[in-house]
């Protein structure tokens, strides 16, 4: 009898097959990678918007203005003595909802031979000329949208007024120690309104 010979055994094997699960979840975690690193641009970009517009680096704020006083090279007198003048805020001047202000600019560039530290008080009252000329310090408060003082040689700063027509008075003294010189000093006051 004859043997049926049995085929030899196979060296070789195949490695076993991967499972398809894992091979899916390596391509649905880089998917998602990929969208969560899209999405983490898009919110920087977004907030970083928000944060330059913020700091008025990436919007520019729009407005109309108005000049109510400029001064430029002038002489002036220390507190006692102050200056005031009344100022309109008309209806068509507050259109938006965001409040007028009134930007003031006020440099004091020389103070001649006198070594003096100027204080600058600068007031917005809502009340017309005549009754605030015919009323006490005390009785002026009553009307006071905002003061300040300022003791640097140049301020660049606003007070917001309420955002209706109404009638204003700003009032502004500079106070010092001593005043034998001439003085040159340059004075700014803007309505700032309609703001976009």
């Amino acid at each position: 009898m004859t043997e049926i010979p049995m085929p030899a055994s196979d060296p070789y094997q195949q490695p076993p097959k991967k499972s398809s699960t894992s091979s899916d979840c390596c391509k649905w975690g880089a998917i998602i990678c990929v969208i969560l690193i899209i999405g983490m641009v898009i919110i920087a970009m977004v907030f970083m918007g928000s944060l330059l517009s913020f700091f008025n680096g990436g919007i520019d704020f729009t407005y109309d203005e108005r000049t109510l006083a400029s001064y430029n090279n002038s002489d002036i007198d220390i507190y006692p003595a102050y200056y005031y003048s009344e100022f309109e805020v008309y209806s068509y001047e507050t259109l938006t909802s965001t409040a007028p202000d009134v930007n003031f600019v006020i440099s004091i560039d020389d103070t001649g031979n006198d070594s003096v530290t100027v204080t600058t008080h600068f007031a917005i009252y809502e009340i017309d000329y005549t009754d605030f000329a015919n009323l006490t310090w005390i009785e002026r408060d009553a009307y006071l949208i905002e003061e300040g003082d300022y003791s640097s040689t140049y301020v660049d700063s606003f007070f917001d007024i309420n955002n209706e027509a109404s009638t204003y008075v700003w009032v502004l003294w500079f106070d010092a120690s001593s005043k034998t010189s001439v003085w040159t000093v340059d004075i700014d006051l803007i309505l700032r309104y309609n703001w976009g």
